[in-house]
Parts: structure tokens; sequence; C-alpha cells
């Protein structure tokens, strides 16, 4: 990581030899699918075996299989095979308790079977009991591994024999559930021929029916909740499976409402309590009480509760609540009632949630007053299992605490009731600190964002700090920056990471924590952003500033919080009776008005680390010239995306007509060639003049690849240059001028041409800037169109949107005015389109959607972080909202230069022999 100068755009010590300045979209795309893969590995495969290590369950087996799609091929499936083999033969598990994996020392033993494939399950039980009569070996059961010795070929007790033939008459009655109890009495009336025979037997009977599979009993754990959990035995697995099922369904809430006992049971009181206590409908959250109104309301449990005797179904919704809670399926919160000193559990329910949107969070603020904070702890090994579940439950405790606190203060200001939001692997919460003042309520917001992510996720900071299987748990927030943002740590920033700080640690010990840099964040890319180790931070608490390499010095009272103050009057919120005084932004819940002090607005932006001067020279003016009648008949603006080759991309449709959805036509029915010969219809570019923001037109060029139908854009290579810079007369007139081609005695690499270099990462809210040659006519001092205007400008905006990758296939209908003659015909008489025909159409694939007013001629010209990396190019504006601007991606146009660099080499052209041209 290194602070970019300008020697970052002058090309000088730079090999253009590879195809890009990162690795190609195949390669790309070829490494992202295999961390797909990799991570579903993780999460079918060895996410299970560290379940069964974790839970301590002996008896477990595992027999890997690969489930293959019809659209893969042979290799596809062969190479998913081998990672999935790789995976385990690299796992080292850790722990007393194993499970047996059962697979030989190849790959291509693990069995393959195809969802669309009838006989798919039945070549599934094949291929395990052979594997089964292969460990088995000769059939004695001593060579069997530990975990199965007691199952093959073992002689059945006459206990187990009572206990089985027991339940199976209660089966045989229609009971899914039994309390112990029942068992035992049924076996008391008529005890098995066993010495001594007492409770023990009869549990040590069931235990191994359920190790088998027969029932589900909980009787060798070694936990809290071992006599709930030991009272009943789940005669039929689907019954446990539709009673957790009706808590872990989206309508949750509504079926609650919706049934009789919850409308009848609870009162006005009830309702408030529990509603108040539930931060947001999006957080999968539930009360304890909840659970159990929801299962009463369930037939299935229902019917339970008539079967069985009524001294053994008071417990049963007990026993369904401790046993989600062990198995993690809930994950226990505990919560301060805001009415008394009383506490209600409440869960939060891992099944109910996704994976957070990828553009979800951004580490950028759009106002001045506003600042990112983040700390980060890099995982090196893989986390326990209900992880980042733990993370939330704390996070919910202790955001609620504040919360709860201030409600009690009698004095202002008060934390309103948090909004928080779940994901797989996120958590989103939302603080508003609200202060009355007069007849207005002022409000400080504060936002937290934790994530636990990998290296390549858009989400990761620092990524250079980590290995391709490392984890960070990144906890990141963003508020008013005035007073070392003492709002952000008291709002709950400080309680949130001390929760993490003890979670993490008791987790694993192959942990390091980091703080980041606030400036880094918020002016450049996260993945590249610095990071300090927290222990080195906290060593320099006694200083003012600590310095980081790429931004200078930064606050270290921001990086640490507010030191604890004995003194001061305000407990959990950290706000004190100044509060009323500071000057921040506050919202005005009466007008709906921002109120931003002076302070707040002067507290600095973030100055981009690449400036104008840097940037300029690297854009040029595109014009398309009819060098017959002398004229500019368009004009737009572009960039040097590579300088020893001379290529410069700028917008198709400076030379294509673009209309959404139709044909692609060139412009006025020309070729567009640097051949005069062939119509006289070129592009001439022009550069700045040294040492000022006008451009000349120096260079005549040819369209060498672009890609109309998926992006606005193309690439011109230079091929001729002037043998002096022309301007144009008269408004759009550029008479012809003496012209010399490149070649090996003129190289196109000694015109030191400055090159931009391409991004990949783009996040939203992040600050963008726009170079271009503005055409609408200085502000109605000439009709836009009438004169070539040469000199270059900048506007600057942020980030709005990343439109989704577009399906080739999935285009919408052709407009009816427009005939295809290679339309397909089908036996029903109508048309289909063939991938041929939707080459000719223009439906952008991707786009990015920036908040920056551009004017005409900015098309095609770089829209840049402030790293002075292109993250896009200009292609149209809305025609509503002009200052919303649509941006062919970087991603697309690197895959277009790489083409076009292909097609440079493959040409090899002979130059032409040096000539004057009259």
């Amino acid at each position: 990581i290194h602070n970019p100068g300008a020697n970052d755009f002058v090309p000088d010590d730079y090999s253009e030899d590879s195809d890009s300045e990162y690795e190609s979209d195949e390669e790309y795309d070829k490494k992202k699918r295999d961390r797909v893969i990799q991570r579903d590995i993780d999460e079918h495969v060895m996410y299970w075996i560290r379940v069964i290590v974790e839970k301590k369950l002996s008896g477990c087996a595992i027999m890997p299989v690969v489930i293959s799609s019809p659209l893969l091929d042979e290799n596809e499936v062969n190479h998913r095979r081998s990672m999935l083999f790789e995976t385990l033969a690299q796992y080292k598990p850790k722990g007393s308790i194993q499970p047996q994996i059962i697979a030989d020392d190849k790959c291509e033993s693990f069995p393959i079977i195809s969802p669309n494939d009838p006989s798919g399950l039945d070549r599934l039980k094949r291929d395990a009991l052979m594997k089964l009569n292969s460990i088995l070996k000769d059939g004695s059961p001593r060579n069997a591994p530990s975990d199965f010795k007691d199952h093959f070929y073992c002689e059945l007790s006459p206990v187990v024999i009572s206990v089985r033939d027991a339940i199976s008459e209660f089966k045989d009655k229609g009971f899914e559930l039994l309390h112990f109890e029942q068992v035992y009495v049924k076996l008391a009336e008529k005890p098995p021929e066993v010495e001594n025979f007492t409770q023990y037997h009869v549990r040590e009977a069931l235990s191994f029916l359920s190790s088998i599979g027969s029932i589900i009993f909980f009787d060798d754990l070694t936990s809290a909740s071992i006599d709930q959990l030991s009272e009943y035995i789940i005669l039929d697995p689907k019954w446990l499976s539709k009673a957790i099922s009706q808590v872990l369904r989206e309508d949750w809430r509504q079926t609650l409402n919706n049934s009789k006992h919850n409308l009848i049971e609870m009162n006005d009181d009830d309702r408030s309590t529990l509603s108040s206590m539930r931060p947001n409908p999006d957080c999968p959250h539930i009360t304890s009480d909840e659970t159990i109104k929801l299962w009463k309301a369930s037939n299935y449990v229902i019917d339970q509760y008539d079967k069985l005797p009524e001294f053994y179904t008071s417990s049963i919704c007990d026993f369904l609540q401790n046993l989600c809670e062990h198995l993690g399926i809930f994950t226990l919160v505990e919560t301060d009632d805001t009415t008394d000193d009383t506490k209600q559990d409440c869960y939060l329910l891992s099944g109910m949630k996704d994976d957070v949107p990828p553009d979800f969070w951004s580490f950028k603020a759009k106002n001045d007053w506003k600042t990112t904070l983040c700390n980060s702890w890099i995982l090196t090994e893989s986390p326990p299992c209900k992880f980042f579940d733990q993370i939330c439950g704390a996070v919910f405790e202790e955001l609620t605490k504040l919360h709860t606190q201030s409600q009690r203060s009698s004095r202002g200001p008060f934390i309103r009731q948090p909004k928080i939001m779940c994901w797989k692997n996120a958590m989103y919460i939302s603080v508003v600190e609200a202060m009355p003042i007069g007849d207005r309520m002022d409000t400080i917001p504060a936002e937290f964002f934790v994530s636990l992510v990998y290296p390549d996720s858009p989400l990761c900071v620092s990524t250079s700090m980590m290995c391709g299987n490392d984890l960070r748990l990144i906890v990141s927030a963003k508020g008013y920056r005035g007073k070392g943002c003492e709002k952000i740590w008291n709002l709950g920033y400080s309680a949130i990471l001390d929760a993490l700080d003890t979670i993490v640690e008791n987790a694993t010990k192959a942990a390091t924590k980091q703080t980041m840099c606030p400036s880094c964040l918020l002016s450049t890319d996260p993945c590249k952003a610095h990071a300090w180790d927290a222990e080195y931070v906290a060593a320099h608490r006694n200083e003012f500033t600590i310095r980081c390499p790429h931004h200078g010095p930064v606050d270290t009272p921001q990086l640490l919080g507010p030191e604890d103050d004995d003194d001061n009057s305000t407990v959990a919120t950290g706000i004190g009776t100044a509060a009323t005084g500071i000057c921040t932004a506050y919202t005005s819940l009466t007008t709906g008005t921002t109120q931003t002090a002076a302070s707040a607005m002067t507290a600095g932006t973030n100055s981009p680390r690449s400036t104008f001067e840097q940037l300029s020279p690297s854009v040029v003016i595109v014009g398309h010239w009819d060098a017959a009648k002398s004229k500019i008949l368009n004009v737009g603006s572009g960039f040097v995306c590579d300088s020893k080759l001379g290529l410069i991309m700028t917008a198709g449709h400076i030379f294509y007509d673009l209309k959404m959805n139709e044909r692609i036509e060139p412009k006025i029915g020309k070729a567009f060639t640097s051949d005069k010969k062939d119509g006289r219809v070129q592009a001439v570019v022009g550069i700045l003049k040294p040492g000022t923001t006008a451009a000349s037109f120096q260079y005549i060029a040819e369209i060498i690849a672009h890609c109309t139908s998926d992006a606005d854009a193309c690439i011109l290579r230079l091929t001729r240059k002037f043998e002096s810079p022309a301007d144009v007369v008269d408004g759009v007139y550029l008479p012809p001028q003496p012209e010399f081609p490149f070649g090996a005695r003129h190289k196109i690499s000694s015109e030191g041409l400055r090159k931009l270099k391409l991004s990949r990462h783009v996040e939203l809210e992040s600050n963008i800037r726009v170079l271009g040659y503005d055409q609408s006519g200085d502000g109605g001092l000439h009709v836009p169109g009438s004169v070539v205007h040469q000199n270059i400008g900048l506007t600057k905006g942020y980030v709005n949107k990343k439109l989704p990758r577009f399906d080739r296939f999935s285009k919408p209908v052709i407009n009816s005015r427009t005939r295809i003659d290679e339309d397909v015909p089908h036996e029903s008489g109508k048309h289909e389109r063939s991938e041929r025909n939707l080459d000719k159409l223009f439906v952008p694939q991707e786009e990015i959607v920036v908040i920056c007013p551009t004017q005409i001629g900015t098309s095609g010209g770089p829209c840049v972080n402030e790293d002075g990396e292109v993250i896009g190019i200009v292609s149209r504006t809305d025609p509503i909202e002009t200052t919303r601007c649509y941006l062919a991606p970087s991603r697309l146009i690197n895959d277009l230069l790489r083409k076009a660099k292909n097609k440079c080499r493959q040409q090899q052209r002979t130059p032409a022999p040096w000539r004057y041209d009259a």
C-alpha cells in the first residue's frame, strides 16, 4: 500500500505487456467461482463436522456426496469433487470426539447424484451400503470403526427390546411425543428380565435407540437444561421439524396476531410491552412468550397435548424452547423490561436470515459533519458454530440496555428504540438520540454495521493483510465527527466493541484486532485502507494524533473514544447536560429541516488523493470528423487507457446510434476508419496543450474494438498524427492537416501520453469526479453543437446505485418499429431472438448510477474515484433528473480493453511509408 502521486498517472515505468492492469475477467470469474464452491463446501460439509465436534456428538458418520446439475460438464464435476476431497484431507479436527468420514483415499470415491435422476437416491443407498461393507471387511465388528462397533452385529439387551416394543405400541396409537414417565410406567407393569431394574436402564436403552435413529432422545448432554431435555422422547423426527417450523417462518407475526389463543390471552399491556421490545420488523427477534403462543396455536403441538395426560403437557413448550436453545436454532438474548426490573427472554431466529446485500453498507459519508469509524478482528481459524449469532445477541443486549437506561432517565436527551436489521453474517443498527429543545425535538443519528466477511467481499477492509481463507469481523460506525466522535462512541459504539472483545476472546485465540484509518475509509477504496494494530493505537492514547502513511495525522481520541470519567453525571449513554449546547447536525421533528452548526460544516472535507492537474492530461476530446467537409459532426470525451498502444476509451454513441432496445446503426451510414479513401469519416483526438486547460486536435484514430450491444463504449487506436496541433475554426470546422502515420519510425510510445488506471471496486456514497469537454453552450452564449469547445471541465458527485448484471438472453422484446430480418421462424408462427440478433440490440448489461451534473460533450469522459482510478465512463443522463448520470462500468470496459490489445497484437501491421498529405 502506497500513497499515489503524480507518478501513478505517468506510465514511464509501467509495462503494458499483460492483457490488463488487473487479472482478466475470465481469471477473476474462475477464482471467484472456486471461492463460492469452497464456501459451499464449508457451509454444507465442514460446518456439520464442526457441529459434531463442538457438540461432542458420538456415533456420527459423514459420507461426502456431490450433487451434480445437468448444466455442469464432467470436468467441472470432477473439479468440484477434487476440491471437496482436498478440503477434507487438509482438515485437522480438534476435540476428542470426531465423526467418521466414510470415504476412500481418492476423490473419485465420492458418489455423484443428480436431482433430475429418479434413481439417484437408490444409487446413493447402494453406495452407502457398499462403503459400510468395505469398512466391515470380513463382517466382524472388531474391524468396524469405534463409532459403529455397538451397532453392527450387536445383540440387543432385554431392556432395549422391551423399550423398543413399548415405543412401537405408542406409535401405533398415533403418539409422536412421549414423556419419559409414560415409558417407564409402561415397562414397570411388566419389567424386563434384568436385575435391579431402574430408570437408568430405560434411559440407557432410549439413548441406544436414539443413536440408531429410531427415536430422538437427549440424555447424555452436558447442559444445564439436561433435566428438561431428557423429559420427553420424540418418536417422529418430522413432528419436531413441523413444531420448529411454526416459529421459523416469515409470516409468524401474522400467525401470532390471527391466532385465537393470542387474541384471548394477550391484553393491551402485553401488546404494548412486546411491541416496545421488538426493535424492527426486519430483525428476526421473538420473545419467549410469543414462541409458546405460536406452539399452542399449532395443530401439530395441540394434537400431542390432547393425547398426553394433562400431568405431562405443562412443560412441552419449555422443552421445545430449551431444545432450540441447545441446538442453536434460537439465540438467547436477555433484555430489561422498560416498565420494571424483571427480565424477559428474547430469541434471535438464526434460520430467518439471508445474506446481506453487497451494496447495503458504505464506508463513505456524503455529509461533511459525518465520519466513519471502523475496528475489526482478523480470524485466521474458523470460528465456532453460531459465532455470529452470539455476536448479534450481544449487540442486541447492549443496545437494549442503552435504550432502557435512557428511557428511565428523567432528564434528556433520550435514545430512541434502535432500528435493527439482521442477516446471516451481518447486522445493521440505527440509533437516534433525541433532545427536547423548546417546542421541537432535535436528534443526533448514529449508524453501526457489524459483519463477518471474507477478503473478496465488497464489505471487507484492508484486504492486503489477509489470506484467502481468513475471516474479518468488522464493526463500523457513521455519525457526527465533532468532539472526537464522542457521540458515536456514547451512542453504542463503545458498548458494542466491549461486548465483541469478550466474544472473540472466548471463541478463538487466533484473532488480531485492528483499527482502521477513518480518512482512508472516507476517501479511498476500503480494501486499501490503512490499519493499525489495536494495541499500537492504545499505546498512543496520550498523544493527540497518530500518523497514517496515506493521509498524515489522525486524531487519536476518535480512534479510541472518550476516556471513562467517574465524575460524569450520565451513565450508560454518556450524554451530559451540555448536550444542548453541542454544535451538531440536528433534525427538527416539527419543521422537518436540518440545522447544521458552523462547527459541523467546517469540520473539513476529505481531499482527493489525485488532483485535477494529475488527471486532466489523460483526458482527451474526441471528434467525429468528416474530412471531406472539414467539419466536426459530433463531439465527446475520452481518456487514454493504454499509452504504449495508443488506445483511447470513449462512448460508443459518438459514432453509433444507440437507442434502448433498438438496432445499433452507424451514424450517417458510414464506416468509421482512419483511411481517408473509405468515406473520409474519421475520428480525431485532441489532448491538452501543456500548462493549459485547452485541448488541440493532434491525432486521427480508428475504432479498434466496441461492444455497443452490452455497453456504451468503444476503443479508438491512434493511427496518424497531425504535423502540428490544430484547432477548430468558425465553430465546428477542422481543415485537413498534414499528417504522418505511426510505425517503426514514429512510435506512439514516444508521445508521452498519460493513461488512467481502472478500478474494479465501486462503493456506494463514494465521492467521484467526472472530467470531460462540456459542449452545452457556455450558459447560453452559443447554441449547443454550433461551437466545439476545447476546454476541459470537472464536476463532482457521488455513487448512488449499482444496477445489477443483465442476462443477455433476458433482454426485453424488441421495439415494434424495429424490423430484424435475421429472426428465426418458430413453429407457432412467432419469431425467436437468436444470439446473433441480440448482439445487434443496445441493452446495457450493467451500469453505475452517479449523482453528478453532466452536460453534452462529457459522454465518454472518465468518472474517477478519489484515487484517480476510473470506475466507468459517462454514457447517458436521465432526461428528467438531469443530475442523475449513468456510467458504463470499468468491469465491462476492461474486458473491451483486453480485446483491443489482443487485436492490436494479432494484426501486426506493416507500417505504411512516411509521407505528407496535402
